[in-house]
């Protein structure tokens, strides 16, 4: 069996969990530039599930495609070919997230129809950008033109006339190129700060330096123990004993 490097496992990491969305309550909104408003009215039946979840902030998971819940990643030693259907090439390349919508029924419980929703997701919206299926992950196909015209027309919206842009760059192995950078950052940290965290003065100025959620100063443990974590993507480090996590970057998507 092959191993990974630190900075790979990272990456391998961080392809795979960006996939998801934190559990959060999120205003929706339609992006009239890809949805068409007739289209969207008729199949508001199948959309309307997913658009209650994300107001009321439950876990949007059971939308996503099934392989978010298989191993994830592959090692290298497997076939490029397999390899492939590990990442979510559409994300990496439009930083869309795409959905599963349809109406659940006794024979249809997991309210799955073929159709797909695709969204901008932040902090605070789902903005919903386009209405496709699964032909939008074909390479080269008139649907796959279609969704890409449309999310190069969303981006092109959210710049200042005249702009010039480049629409999620990627690296040679298929990674976002964002991603490889953070990859880099997070492993370096690691590398300078790892025996640091047995030095009693850095410690104490974790704590000294934070406070809690609610503004209160952190209680720091007689004997604390850490180890690096990523809560979702963000990447920092976690105090075991109190379930504390110090945040040291935040996620780029």
């Amino acid at each position: 069996m092959g191993t990974l490097a630190t900075h790979h496992l990272i990456l391998t990491y961080l392809t795979w969990r960006m996939r998801f969305v934190p559990v959060r309550s999120r205003k929706v909104a339609i992006w009239s530039g890809g949805v068409d408003p007739h289209h969207f009215a008729a199949i508001a039946s199948q959309v309307r599930p997913l658009i209650g979840k994300v107001e009321r902030g439950e876990d949007l998971t059971p939308h996503l495609s099934g392989l978010v819940n298989t191993l994830g990643f592959a090692m290298p030693e497997v076939s490029a070919e397999k390899r492939r259907h590990k990442k979510d090439h559409v994300l990496t390349k439009t930083g869309l997230h795409h959905f599963h919508v349809g109406a659940m029924t006794g024979a249809n419980p997991r309210g799955r129809s073929g159709r797909l929703v695709f969204a901008d997701v932040t902090d605070d919206e789902f903005k919903i950008i386009a209405i496709s299926d699964h032909a939008a992950f074909s390479i080269g196909s008139a649907e796959w033109t279609r969704l890409f015209g449309i999310s190069n027309r969303y981006i092109q919206s959210q710049l200042p006339a005249g702009a010039a842009y480049m629409a999620f760059p990627t690296v040679s192995s298929g990674h976002p190129l964002e991603l490889v950078v953070y990859a880099d950052h997070c492993d370096e940290m690691m590398t300078q700060t790892d025996s640091r965290l047995d030095d009693r003065a850095f410690v104490e100025s974790l704590y000294s330096e934070n406070n809690a959620v609610d503004g209160q100063p952190l209680l720091q443990p007689a004997r604390p123990t850490f180890k690096w974590h990523f809560e979702n993507c963000d990447f920092g480090m976690l105090e075991t004993k109190t379930r504390t996590f110090f945040r040291v970057y935040f996620s780029p998507r």
